[in-house]
């Protein structure tokens, strides 16, 4: 192997590390908004459905919930379309982009305290070790 050729693979290798970790970066940010959207409790939905994701800088706005209904009842509905709504986002994410989850309702510090029956509290806390879990499995080498 000549020195043109080691440059040319050493480039390449440095490609792949980029790709590889901007698509961990991404699919640990997804694992994160999916715990959270699966776990966060739900009355009307409106909790779940403020997992939003920012790319470049973090989102500050609130919405309704994408499937209003009453006492938890479209609560897997709002799950999915929070989920979908964050792998969009991330389809935008190049690389280098810092990305940002917030959830900016002024009652999720009490709902993550243990304020709802229907999470233990903590969930937020849980949904990041499991977010942990997804980026310790990215390769940066892979093919």
């Amino acid at each position: 192997m000549n020195l043109k050729q080691f440059n040319d693979r050493m480039n390449q290798y440095g490609e792949r590390v980029v790709k590889n970790a901007n698509d961990g970066k991404k699919a640990t940010t997804k694992a994160l908004v999916t715990e959270l959207a699966n776990h966060t409790p739900s009355d009307v939905g409106t909790a779940k459905s403020n997992w939003l994701v920012g790319v470049g800088s973090a989102r500050t706005e609130t919405i309704p919930a994408h499937s209003p209904g009453k006492k938890g009842s479209t609560g897997i509905a709002n799950a999915q379309s929070t989920i979908d709504a964050a792998v969009g986002v991330l389809g935008s994410a190049k690389p280098g982009q810092p990305l940002f989850v917030t959830n900016n309702l002024p009652y999720i510090d009490a709902l993550n305290a243990g304020h709802s029956q229907q999470a233990p509290a903590g969930f937020i806390e849980l949904a990041i070790g499991v977010a942990r879990s997804a980026a310790r499995g990215t390769k940066l080498l892979k093919e």
